[in-house]
């Protein structure tokens, strides 16, 4: 049933789509027993930047990533929250080095809230912080991929 609500969520194209509801259901397994798959499903469906208490979040969200297996969905979620995360400048402290890694295993999908802040300043700086030529390598790839719309590449502009 989460599948199909999710899955409904990211086919309206609204980023707001039953925000109260999904937030609720996304923000609670963090902190409860729900399966990791579920968390890693509902996930993107958080505004991360919103979050009062954000950091422990992402710490809970990275540490519930590594644990759940590799899936094109999963790795497409993941690379999508990254990004959210990425783009809240007080998040970005939180997030684990290895998680960046995900971005060398997938895309994006093609309809997602991390596209809308793929190359915003924030997340640049975040990713060239690293010092990772691999990492960066797999950002400018999902970056520039298919998908891409690159209308909104200020962050390149402003590093």
């Amino acid at each position: 049933m989460l599948d199909v609500f999710l899955h409904t969520a990211r086919a309206s194209r609204k980023g707001k789509f039953a925000w109260k509801r999904i937030s609720e259901i996304a923000i609670t397994p963090l902190s409860d027993s729900a399966s990791p798959r579920a968390i890693i499903l509902a996930s993107p469906h958080i505004h991360w930047d919103r979050l009062a208490d954000g950091g422990d979040l992402v710490k809970r969200w990275a540490t519930t990533a590594s644990a759940v297996p590799y899936t094109e969905e999963v790795g497409q979620n993941v690379v999508d929250v990254l990004l959210q995360i990425a783009s809240a400048a007080q998040l970005v402290p939180f997030i684990p080095v290895d998680v960046w890694s995900w971005l060398a295993k997938s895309p994006l999908p093609p309809i997602c809230m991390g596209r809308s802040v793929r190359t915003s300043s924030r997340v640049v700086k975040a990713i060239r912080a690293l010092k990772d030529v691999e990492v960066f390598k797999s950002y400018l790839l999902i970056v520039w991929s298919e998908w891409g719309d690159l209308r909104n590449t200020d962050g390149f502009q402003k590093v």
